[in-house]
């Protein structure tokens, strides 16, 4: 009988995490469709910023205590006077912010300019918070994320921030990311700079970890 009542718990926890990855999927791609970005010119003389010295980035646990609220909000988490400083004023959403809630998870998504026209970076934050008894589920997608990055890009571990989880990577085309896993919290943020020599990949990386540090912190309950 214990032997049975322990398949079935498992049962329940992997049908839960299937259902958790097919939903973010599909947030992921539908976003991504609806929130055209900017492409930016490289430059020669660029480089692109690492986020930490290279490593190999660790797997997620589900032990975390930590539990983070949802947020309706996604563009309050990266309308920073950081990033203003660094980028150039506030332009706005480059599109309509985007919400939704389904019975395992709650996502949101904001792509934020800043800068003069023309000359425009772009900031990206997606966000997923997992509901009650999602965390191991929220850790599965975290993780398998994490290896689809890996196929693609060399991903540096960031010891900056207090999670369970973060690496960071760059795209040729997108610029910079960061991904952060903490409990039932999923984060993928990223900077796109047009004029890549503009702001020193060191600070890139200081910007990143500020805006995962304000969304956690504004999430935390």
């Amino acid at each position: 009988m214990h032997s049975r009542s322990n398949t079935t718990s498992g049962s329940v926890r992997l049908r839960t995490a299937v259902c958790v990855l097919a939903a973010a999927c599909a947030f992921l791609v539908a976003a991504c469709g609806t929130s055209p970005r900017a492409t930016p010119t490289p430059s020669a003389s660029a480089h692109p910023p690492s986020i930490a010295p290279p490593s190999t980035a660790t797997s997620a646990s589900s032990t975390h205590n930590y539990t983070y609220r949802s947020t309706t909000k996604g563009c309050d988490l990266i309308q920073l006077d950081s990033l203003s400083a660094a980028l150039g004023d506030d332009a706005g959403n480059l599109a309509n912010p985007h919400y939704e809630k389904t019975s395992f998870a709650s996502f949101a998504r904001c792509d934020r300019q800043y800068g003069a026209p023309g000359s425009r970076s772009l900031v990206d934050i997606q966000v997923m918070v997992g509901n009650p008894g999602t965390a191991s589920a929220v850790a599965a997608f975290w993780n398998g994320m994490r290896r689809a990055d890996a196929k693609d890009h060399t991903l540096t571990t960031d010891p900056e921030l207090a999670a369970q989880g973060a690496y960071g990577w760059t795209d040729n085309q997108i610029g910079p990311h960061l991904t952060v896993y903490d409990g039932n919290l999923y984060l993928r943020i990223s900077i796109n700079q047009i004029t890549r020599q503009s702001v020193p990949p060191t600070q890139v990386t200081e910007l990143l970890n500020e805006v995962a540090r304000n969304a956690m912190s504004t999430m935390a309950s």
